[in-house]
């Protein structure tokens, strides 16, 4: 049976806000967390590149859907963050995309589909501003052989500011198995 837990992280004190999130994300859930998953609730810089040092191998990024509504300005869009050698999935993530408060060549490269956001991000050198709203976890006892495991994977809702606009709306969900048994070779 999968379960699901989440807690809004506060405004006010980054550091202190998001420290408070995160124990009481695992006071509710019954889990520990590993560094490797703090870190990746917490970061506000580019995911892409935190997620290829922790693994120590070029990530790539694999567009599974998108779809414009011109009507209303919002491209909807699903990608996998994999390891480039071993296609192994990282990380899911679905984003929404005001498309009216953009720059024409970030939209270009959104469509294009050939980029993360954080990478069309730097490359045009946007002034952006990532706030976590809420951070989270989905957990579940697995039949691995003849043992019973924990199967979790950890989430974060985030928007991005631009031009002082919520230009982006975006959930992360990481593979945590995955992501810790790549980060423990390192």
């Amino acid at each position: 049976m999968m379960e699901q837990v989440s807690v809004k992280v506060s405004n006010g004190e980054f550091g202190t806000a998001m420290l408070k999130a995160l124990r009481r994300l695992e006071e509710i859930s019954g889990i520990k967390l590993s560094k490797v998953e703090r870190l990746l609730l917490a970061e506000v810089g580019t995911v892409e590149q935190l997620l290829s040092i922790l693994v120590d191998k070029p990530v790539s990024i694999k567009v599974l859907g998108q779809k414009e509504d011109s009507r209303h300005n919002i491209i909807e869009r699903r990608v996998n963050i994999l390891t480039a050698n071993s296609n192994s999935i990282l990380m899911d993530a679905e984003s929404r995309i005001r498309v009216d408060v953009l720059p024409e060549a970030v939209i270009q490269d959104i469509r294009a589909r050939r980029l993360g956001i954080g990478s069309i991000i730097v490359k045009h050198r946007l002034e952006t501003f990532r706030r976590i709203v809420e951070i989270g976890c989905c957990y579940s006892k697995v039949r691995d052989g003849s043992k019973d495991r924990d199967a979790s994977t950890v989430y974060r809702l985030y928007e991005i500011v631009y031009a002082g606009v919520d230009a982006f709306a975006i959930k992360e969900e990481f593979i945590s198995d995955v992501i810790r048994r790549f980060a423990s070779l390192a």
